[in-house]
């Protein structure tokens, strides 16, 4: 047979067609599973993206609970006796911190009429100006509510950082000890 020959050329024509159609029929074959698979690929995304995002709410629930147990056992208002209040500092004292240490120490001396709050200052690792202005805050606002405040536990570090300010001391009630402190608010209020 030779090339010129119709009914030979006719026939690998027909193979030639027939295995182009195979080909595209596989091509399509293909493209519809890879479709499909991204489809599929794309539904997987989808649902990971979702229980993502309800991970990330779970989480910040999580911590906004964690940041409010943490606030309050950050600032314990106790009372040791009928309207006595004692409130020890431990760790350090942000203005966070101590805006909440105010607000516990005032909404407490409100709710429970308190006559006296100590403020035990002898868990505080390094005493400094904010907190020395905090104690002085607390005093003034304690004393508009009627109340007293006596400051315990004070260290050399934290004197230093009192008389730094150079305000009138001589509104600060003070006690060497949470138990002297004690018994000062106890005598006070009788």
């Amino acid at each position: 047979m030779t090339t010129n020959d119709p009914p030979a050329q006719d026939d690998e024509l027909r193979q030639l067609r027939e295995q182009l159609a195979r080909c595209e029929e596989q091509l399509a074959s293909e493209r519809r599973e890879s479709v499909q698979k991204l489809r599929e690929l794309q539904a997987a995304l989808d649902a990971m993206h979702e229980r993502l995002g309800e991970e990330r709410q779970l989480y910040e629930e999580l911590m906004r609970m964690q940041d409010a147990a943490m606030a309050e056992l950050s600032t314990p208002l106790i009372p040791v006796a009928d309207r006595v209040l004692v409130l020890p500092l431990i760790g350090a004292i942000d203005d966070a911190r101590a805006q909440r240490v105010l607000e516990t120490v005032l909404s407490g001396v409100s709710a429970q009429r308190a006559r006296c709050v100590i403020i035990d200052v002898s868990g505080i690792p390094r005493f400094h100006a904010t907190n020395a202005k905090l104690l002085f805050r607390l005093s003034r606002s304690v004393h508009l509510l009627g109340a007293e405040m006596i400051i315990t536990g004070l260290s050399a570090a934290a004197a230093q950082a009192l008389v730094g300010l150079k305000l009138d001391l001589r509104e600060l009630t003070t006690r060497s000890e949470l138990r002297t402190g004690v018994e000062l608010a106890m005598r006070q209020s009788r």
